[in-house]
């Protein structure tokens, strides 16, 4: 063992690391090779405060504060209210009604912790008039996060300005059609793995003016927190003239930024299920023998119970609720959400789920678990 690699390890042992992330990161930033492409293997610091940051989760450690007012911005209600209402009529005539609700961040008491895990980008896209520039940025164990950032345009932006942007009329969503000028605003992991994220943005109402919004992207790996670890930029992507002539199509991007903080996850389980849940995300998978009885599967409810009797409905397919800003099929037996409200971890007392195991030939069964935590 390298002497670096033996101050690595004194150094997680001291900070009481979670052992399957410290190792984790360890085997990225000895393994070079991997990312030889995008650059070099994450430094010593580096490394260290990726681990210390584990506890942030569990308010185990105190830190200054990165950059205050971050998860007032990104998790308060975006100047729309603390509920959202949406929906939209099938060509049959079938009707759908949705519910999104925001937290009001300052009486969280987990806030002041997890500011510490915030990191200023400071990264730039320039293309087509417009500038995206990448202010702040937050992940978690679970690979999911959020990066505010300013999409500017001095010959004005083009965005409709009236409340319910976006697909299906959501509010508040910063949804492109190419109409503007732009095609999409992308993320994307130095690994490959996936090609991109899940992202949705949400821009702030008082902040939107013909030239300029602020607004917040919150993410999903698709693969978990190794490929948020490799480095992540943004892109500005738009068309010139029309067709799907693909030499028509353009792109401008950031440079690259690796994190070095990330915030802690607990783990819950029960027969046949098991969730990893962080402030900002939860990830539920199938267990293995229960995976193998079934093709894949679905939930139809999901809440957290706190130990004060309060509950956070995560989403409710019957009543529409969706406290959510991504909902992603990881793969057949895992989900997960970013949710738009903060959960204080240390104070949650189960995990309440309605699931649907799909047989694969026509045949289903819907199971309910109570998840509680395992350490």
């Amino acid at each position: 063992m390298t002497s670096d690699e033996t101050r690595m390890r004194e150094a997680l042992e001291c900070l009481r690391a979670e052992d399957d992330l410290a190792e984790r990161v360890l085997e990225r930033a000895a393994a070079p090779r991997r990312r030889a492409r995008r650059g070099g293997p994450l430094p010593l610091v580096a490394v260290v405060a990726v681990c210390a940051a584990v506890l942030l989760a569990t308010g185990g450690v105190a830190y200054a504060v990165a950059t205050s007012g971050f998860f007032q911005r990104a998790f308060g209600d975006h100047g729309l209210g603390e509920r959202s209402e949406w929906g939209f009529t099938t060509s049959n005539g079938e009707a759908y009604e949705f519910t999104r609700e925001f937290s009001d961040v300052a009486s969280e008491g987990v806030v002041e912790d997890l500011e510490a895990a915030v990191e200023e980008v400071g990264l730039k896209a320039m293309g087509n008039g417009y500038t995206l520039t990448i202010e702040d940025m937050v992940v978690d164990e679970n690979g999911c996060g959020a990066a505010t950032f300013t999409l500017e345009n001095p010959d004005g932006l083009g965005l409709d300005a009236k409340n319910g942007v976006g697909m299906w009329d959501q509010t508040g969503a910063l949804w492109l059609t190419g109409s503007e000028g732009l095609d999409m605003l992308g993320m994307e992991f130095a690994d490959g793995e996936p090609g991109f994220p899940n992202v949705y943005c949400v821009y702030e109402r008082d902040s939107l003016t013909e030239t300029s919004v602020r607004a917040t992207m919150y993410f999903d790996s698709f693969t978990g927190l190794d490929s948020v670890l490799t480095g992540a930029r943004w892109s500005l992507d738009w068309h010139v003239g029309e067709g799907g002539d693909a030499s028509k199509r353009h792109e401008a991007v950031t440079d690259w930024f690796t994190p070095t903080k990330v915030v802690g996850a607990r783990g819950f389980s029960c027969d046949g299920m098991s969730a990893s849940l962080a402030p900002m995300s939860v990830v539920y998978e199938l267990s293995d023998e229960l995976a193998d009885q079934c093709y894949m599967f679905s939930a139809s409810h999901v809440s957290i119970r706190m130990k004060d009797g309060t509950e956070l409905v995560v989403s409710d397919e019957g009543a529409g609720v969706v406290n959510t800003y991504t909902d992603t099929g990881r793969d057949r037996y895992s989900i997960s959400h970013t949710l738009t409200q903060l959960v204080d971890v240390a104070q949650v007392e189960s995990i309440a789920m309605v699931v649907e195991l799909d047989d694969g030939r026509g045949g289903e069964e819907v199971r309910e678990f109570t998840l509680t935590p395992t350490a």
